[in-house]
């Protein structure tokens, strides 16, 4: 299958999240934006972006829409708009929330040399979270990083 153009695959991404976010029956103080850093393994990266969590803290499925992740390293630059579809059911370790789910999206990947490609990823995902700070771990299951792990804090609440 021939990948899409990466300008093309962006704008549909963007286009089905800002729709996602308009559905949704949310108001601004329910909005959480947050950044993110880390690191993965194969590709050997550090990685950074940001994220804006829809709908946070509300019942049992929490999307998180959209996500932006940009990796460095490893001979390689990465470039993800993703979303999150967590399970957070009502499971506590002290004063830390666990969550799981998959996250989908473009991953643009620009290797040192040439040959981009855009490729549709999955993964899944684990987590905890206490307030606004969040610890992720990643495991790839098709056009990703094989796992990542990150730090998450969100600004809204």
């Amino acid at each position: 299958m021939r990948a899409l153009p990466f300008a093309r695959s962006l704008l549909v991404t963007g286009l089905l999240a800002v729709a996602a976010v308009t559905v949704l029956p949310t108001s601004a103080a329910a909005l959480g934006f947050g950044v993110r850093g880390g690191a993965s393994i194969n590709p050997d990266q550090f990685v950074f972006g940001g994220h804006l969590d829809v709908l946070r803290k509300r019942g049992l499925l929490r999307p998180v829409l959209p996500i932006v992740e940009i990796g460095i390293g490893d001979n390689l630059t990465t470039v993800g708009v993703l979303a999150d579809l967590l399970l957070t059911p009502d499971l506590r370790l002290s004063q830390w929330s666990l969550f799981g789910g998959l996250e989908g999206g473009l991953r643009y990947l620009n290797p040192d040399g040439g040959n981009d490609v855009s490729k549709f990823a999955w993964l899944a995902v684990f987590g905890m979270e206490r307030e606004r700070l969040g610890f992720q771990l990643k495991i790839g299951l098709a056009n990703a990083a094989d796992v990542e792990a990150l730090a998450t804090y969100s600004f809204g609440k």
